[in-house]
């Protein structure tokens, strides 16, 4: 009924990624009109696209992590080159140390969060943010056991999408993003911070739903994609202001255990 609702005009105009439900099934619909009248539709398994947009969405994130590595790597090696060419050694040996402590502080920082795939997106990003001026941390204590690298791709497109945008509310400006992960026995929890102006008020409560972005057109895709993997797995996601700065959460229950299945006995049928 609803296609047949959209459709009705005698020609009806081109759509794109139209939103329906076909017998309980979410599906992505393109209208494409034909001259003579009438019009071609096309179906996507909504889910099918979400995965493919996902993984273009950690390409895109992982190249921008690897060019912010190697433009932070560069400078660092020409400002050693420039005090070795003038003769200040010790200098850039102190150069060389500080960029070590730091590094080897992070990783310490990182140390109980066993899940490989957040871990390296995390180092990427505080790359990222040092080429932008930003001051990135992940907040002490943080934790997360190995049962989660069942949820790493939600996590990492999570964290990914989070990270990028309060990287972008500061606006090119000196700012601070942190970072916080946790678990108890309930499930997990995630809040990426940042010291920007905050969510527009007239974004606020649209913000989750598909291109709903203060950034132009074509945007607002990210969080709309992770809303719908985070729901999926019975979590919640949703922002607040606290203490002059914006606070995303990310929220999961503890995945279930998988079942175990005992073999049958040698010489023996199971079932009738």
């Amino acid at each position: 009924p609803e296609l047949a609702r959209v459709a009705a005009p005698a020609a009806p105009e081109r759509l794109h990624n139209l939103e329906l439900t076909l017998r309980g099934q979410p599906v992505l619909v393109n209208l494409e009109p034909l001259d003579g009248g009438g019009f071609v539709a096309v179906f996507r398994d909504r889910a099918e696209a979400l995965a493919l947009a996902e993984e273009l969405t950690h390409a895109r994130g992982f190249v921008d992590v690897l060019r912010a590595q190697t433009h932070e790597y560069q400078n660092r090696l020409h400002v050693l080159s420039g005090l070795l060419q003038l003769g200040r050694g010790d200098e850039a040996l102190r150069v060389l140390n500080a960029e070590i402590h730091a590094d080897a502080q992070f990783r310490q920082l990182l140390r109980d969060v066993q899940v490989p795939r957040l871990v390296a997106l995390l180092a990427g990003k505080r790359e990222r943010a040092q080429e932008l001026g930003i001051d990135f941390s992940v907040t002490e204590g943080s934790s997360l056991g190995p049962q989660w690298e069942r949820h790493a791709d939600t996590l990492v497109s999570a964290v990914g999408n989070l990270t990028q945008n309060a990287f972008e509310a500061l606006a090119g400006q000196p700012g601070r993003v942190t970072v916080l992960i946790g678990e108890d026995p309930e499930g997990m929890q995630i809040e990426v911070e940042d010291s920007g102006p905050g969510v527009p008020a007239d974004l606020s409560g649209a913000l989750y739903t598909r291109g709903a972005s203060s950034k132009g057109e074509g945007r607002g895709y990210g969080l709309h994609g992770v809303m719908g993997r985070v729901q999926a797995l019975g979590g919640q996601l949703r922002h607040t202001r606290r203490d002059g700065r914006t606070v995303f959460q990310l929220s999961l229950p503890a995945p279930t255990p998988p079942a175990l299945t005992v073999p049958d006995e040698p010489g023996v049928r199971s079932g009738p």
